[in-house]
């Protein structure tokens, strides 16, 4: 009903309203002013609006219950666009203004770069990597945890550009951000290349091309300025990247509670095979009550071998007093290596319970051998070697049998300690009685270079119970070394008190080296020595002049030995040189004759 009569009103309005005479009326606010024909406007309040225009009269009044809405815009509301409603998308506040004079907060950790004034700069705060913990951080109270944490920034500041050779004033800001004092603080900045710094404030260390501030602790909220100046010769970019390390005033403390009932078990860090180990099993009682029926039950892993099995059992035959702290043994004896663990469970009446463990690595028994000896030789050489045997572990090994292979480039001399030459294998063996945990035992042998080549020489040390020991030993067999030997003479005819220069040539001929070179020089009774000299250094033993050996004179190399002699008697001399090399079958010998005029500075 309501409805048909509104309906109703709407057609009266629009009857009377045509029917109205075109001239301005007074609306409800006043007189209208706007002077536009068909319209006009009013401010009400400060805000326009809009007021219906017509010729006519306005129409009779109308109910307050049929009562239109006046018009908004005076257009027909069916002449109004459409306007969905669009939500706006959410607005991410803007990060906070750095106010001057502050540092601003920035997250994590980065690298700091010189950057220009005006005023940029760059803060890198420090700061140490959460601790692991049974909880998880975020779990407790995150917040207040973080809050209390230990943070470092750094800020580097500096002008936006200058010209080469001119210095630049540039400023490092420390500031302990956290509400814990820092301890330790240092900061270190790498000079760039081409870069010269000027006297800091304060004065830093210089390492290489590194500047180190020692600050040492740095209360909550202060600040640190580090101050200097930066002289670059070349155009381009100066990076100066400064970085701090510290350490947290205050760290972790954790308080380790004694329980009522106290149970461990220690022993060996380490054991070998077949050695007998003993672990401790302690048991107290820190109550002000007596714990009766204390029971121990001893579980022994895999490996380990006590008389009653692998699990052990025993009760304490008087009751554990106040304070008291009883200690008991148990051995076991190793069989197998690898880790084996011990757990022990004690309980007592009272509902009294604790565990403990204990975890033993164990190792083979073993033995270390160690072949020492000559690497090179020449065919016929006589080699001479010594072998090392020693028991490194806990316990006694053996006897040991050792034994030595010979290549086929060399062959048996002689062994000691009553070693023995098996032609059919071509070795020694010698069998060594126990050996003692830490003893060493020695056994030499000689052998004799007989086939060029190079050659291996394994040996091999076994005992029972240990897994076995070997050594290689590579010894390179040269074939005979080849040379000649000449002796020369100056003048061979001299008066007495005349002089004249003996030289000797030694000249490898051989493809190999030739080694441990000997060369004497034998005087006759007319003739006395002046000087000498040669590769080496060399010795007067009556009428003998010794060289001492050289190491080695490679293959197409000579050696020259000199000696100055003054003739003292009217007798004709003859002068003779020896020499002697490893792998010679005999020396080699060159001789010289000189004549000797009686007289006196004659020939």
């Amino acid at each position: 009903m309501r409805q048909r009569n509104r309906f109703g009103v709407v057609l009266l309005l629009v009857a009377g309203l045509l029917a109205l005479p075109s001239r301005p009326v007074l609306s409800q606010n006043g007189p209208s002013d706007w002077g536009a024909p068909g319209s006009s406007r009013a401010e009400v309040g400060g805000q326009p609006q809009v007021i219906a225009t017509t010729k006519s009269p306005p129409p009779a009044a109308i109910s307050s219950e049929n009562k239109l809405p006046p018009p908004d815009d005076g257009l027909s509301s069916r002449m109004k666009p459409v306007t969905p409603e669009v939500t706006p998308p959410p607005v991410s506040p803007l990060p906070p203004v750095a106010v001057p004079g502050t540092l601003p907060p920035l997250p994590g950790i980065q690298p700091v770069s010189h950057v220009p004034e005006n005023p940029k700069a760059v803060e890198t705060p420090v700061s140490p990597l959460p601790p692991k913990s049974v909880q998880p951080l975020d779990s407790m109270a995150t917040q207040e945890k973080w809050d209390a944490a230990s943070q470092l920034a750094i800020l580097i500041v500096g002008p936006e550009n200058t010209v080469p050779g001119q210095a630049i004033a540039c400023q490092i800001h420390v500031r302990n951000r956290g509400a814990q004092m820092l301890t330790a603080v240092e900061v270190e900045l790498p000079i760039p290349t081409g870069a010269r710094v000027i006297p800091t404030d304060p004065e830093a260390e210089r390492q290489g091309e590194t500047l180190r501030w020692k600050l040492g602790n740095l209360e909550p909220r202060t600040d640190r300025v580090l101050r200097f100046d930066v002289q670059s010769a070349q155009p381009g970019e100066l990076h100066l990247r400064p970085r701090a390390t510290f350490g947290p005033g205050v760290g972790l403390r954790t308080s380790v509670v004694r329980p009522p009932f106290s149970l461990s078990v220690s022993g060996p860090e380490a054991a070998t095979l077949g050695e007998k180990v003993v672990f401790i099993v302690q048991v107290g009682n820190h109550t002000t009550s007596p714990m009766a029926s204390v029971n121990l039950r001893c579980e022994l892993s895999e490996g380990l071998v006590h008389p009653e099995g692998r699990e052990v059992t025993a009760d304490l035959s008087d009751p554990l007093l106040p304070g008291q702290v009883r200690s008991i043994q148990l051995e076991a004896l190793v069989r197998t290596p690898g880790r084996h663990q011990v757990r022990v469970t004690a309980t007592a009446i009272g509902g009294h319970r604790g565990q403990a463990s204990w975890s033993l690595p164990v190792s083979e028994a073993s033995l270390v051998l160690i072949q020492r000896g000559p690497r090179q030789a020449n065919v016929g050489e006589v080699l001479s070697y010594r072998l090392e045997v020693s028991n490194p572990g806990r316990v006694a090994v053996g006897p040991v049998r050792l034994t030595q292979a010979l290549p086929e480039g060399v062959t048996f001399g002689s062994a000691s300690t009553s070693g023995i030459f098996e032609n059919a294998t071509h070795s020694i063996a010698w069998t060594l009685p126990a050996m003692q945990p830490g003893e060493m035992q020695a056994v030499t042998f000689t052998a004799q270079g007989s086939k060029p080549g190079d050659w291996a020489m394994p040996v091999s040390a076994v005992a029972q119970g240990t897994a076995e020991a070997r050594a290689t030993h590579a010894v390179r067999i040269d074939a005979t070394p080849t040379s000649s030997l000449t002796l020369k003479v100056l003048d061979d005819r001299l008066a007495i008190n005349g002089e004249t220069t003996c030289e000797v040539r030694l000249f490898n001929q051989g493809p190999n080296a030739m080694r441990d070179a000997r060369l004497v020089i034998q005087l006759p009774e007319g003739l006395e020595l002046i000087s000498a000299e040669g590769p080496t250094r060399w010795q007067q033993h009556g009428k003998q002049v010794v060289f001492e050996p050289m190491v080695e004179l490679r293959p197409r190399i000579d050696a020259i030995y000199r000696l100055r002699v003054r003739a003292v008697s009217g007798t004709d001399a003859t002068i003779q040189a020896e020499l002697t090399a490893a792998g010679m079958d005999k020396p080699q010998q060159a001789f010289r004759a000189i004549q000797v005029s009686a007289r006196t500075g004659g020939r």
